[in-house]
């Protein structure tokens, strides 16, 4: 599990990514896209193209960390809210 108080930089991945990618594929558009600056105070968001599928990857000290988060969304819920 992340421990998001120990995470001081969140950086969301602009466009659409392919959740199919793995810690290495997303490690790899990390390097291009942020010069390589993976450290234990970052934490990476990606979305797919449906909305309500997230990945993050998180460095732990020891290794990459991936998670996967899918939002549901309910006609009495706001995203935003």
């Amino acid at each position: 599990m992340i421990d998001l108080s120990k995470v001081q930089n969140y950086y969301v991945a602009c466009g659409y990514t392919d959740l199919r990618r793995g810690i290495d594929g997303l490690a790899a558009i990390v390097s291009q896209q942020y010069g390589g600056c993976l450290s234990e105070e970052s934490l990476f968001l990606f979305f797919g193209r449906r909305t309500d599928r997230i990945k993050a990857l998180y460095w732990s000290g020891d290794g990459y960390r991936q998670s996967h988060w899918y939002l549901s969304y309910s006609a009495h819920s706001c995203f935003f809210c």
